[in-house]
Order: structure tokens, then C-alpha cells, then sequence
């Protein structure tokens, strides 16, 4: 038996591939959806049960927590002493993408609120929670400019793999 085997280093082909920036901006276009960072929203919330009180006990604490709050006082300080949910003992904090899981309601409210600000109360079927927004960026969307070097690579990568599969 007889065998013949090549062995091809990828990175010498691509020493070899030439990219035009006409190729390099043709793929940003055709995948900018790739270069773009969505919008973030860090949030918190104070979540007050009925579970184990009267309604109208649970919506009195609630008005007082939001007094409190539009004085000024700690939103974690406050979430620690009154909220009973798995994030009380964080401040509240739902950080970036926990606050996701949350009930539809209160998600509303979060796509509403401004970076600092308070929602009112927001009554649900088994109690009142009131959410913040700690921080919140817009959409961003890479330059062109500053994603050149990782587009290049890609392309180098691609076409180095197509002579390959030719070879």
C-alpha cells in the first residue's frame, strides 16, 4: 500500500489571500446586526407578598416604602428590610438580565423608566412590587474602523478554509 498525505498550514494561505476593503465593508453590511450591542438596563425591585398578611396591610407598607424612597432613603437599604424575595438580600439588585425573568407588569414598567428612576406601585394577583432602573445604555453599534481587525480575520479564515476544500 501506497499513501500520499498533504499537509496545508492554514496560516500560510492566509499570507497569501489578499482582502479588498470593499470585501471588508460588504461583510460589515451584510452583518451589522453582528456589530451591534443591544441596549442595557440594570434594575432592581422591592416585592411586597400578600401572601401572609391582609391586602390592605401589604398596599399600606408598600405607600410607606415609596414615601421613603421619594425621600431619598436607600433603595437596597429598603429592599433589605422589606422586600421578601430571593433578591432581598442583594439590595433588590436584578442586576443585568436577571430582572428578565420578572412578571410582565413590572418588565413594562422597566422598559418605561429613565437610568435613577422609581416606578410607583405596581399591584399584581399576590402583591406589590416597586422596580427601578439603576443604570440603562442605548443601543450601540461598532465602527466600521474599530471592526476591521475582526472582520478581517473572519475573511482570512473563510477563504483560507474555500482553498482548502479546492486543494
Amino acid at each position: 500500500r501506497e499513501g500520499l498525505a498533504v499537509f496545508l498550514k492554514t496560516e500560510d494561505l492566509k499570507k497569501e489571500i489578499e482582502l479588498a476593503d470593499k470585501d471588508i465593508e460588504a461583510y460589515y453590511q451584510d452583518n451589522l446586526a453582528q456589530f451591534t450591542n443591544p441596549e442595557t438596563i440594570k434594575a432592581g425591585r422591592i416585592w411586597l407578598p400578600f401572601a401572609d398578611r391582609d391586602k390592605a396591610q401589604a398596599e399600606a407598607e408598600a405607600k410607606s416604602v415609596l414615601e421613603r424612597l421619594g425621600k431619598g432613603e436607600d433603595f437596597a437599604a429598603l429592599a433589605k428590610a422589606f422586600s421578601k424575595d430571593a433578591k432581598a438580600a442583594d439590595g433588590g439588585d436584578y442586576g443585568l438580565y436577571d430582572w428578565r425573568s420578572l412578571p410582565q407588569p413590572e418588565l413594562d414598567e422597566i422598559n418605561k423608566l429613565s437610568a435613577g428612576q422609581l416606578s410607583g406601585l405596581i399591584t399584581e394577583t399576590d402583591g406589590i412590587a416597586i422596580v427601578r432602573v439603576a443604570e440603562k445604555s442605548a443601543p450601540t453599534t461598532t465602527t466600521l474602523e474599530q471592526a476591521k481587525p475582526q472582520i478581517r480575520t473572519i475573511l482570512l479564515d473563510q477563504k483560507a478554509r474555500e482553498e482548502l476544500a479546492e486543494a
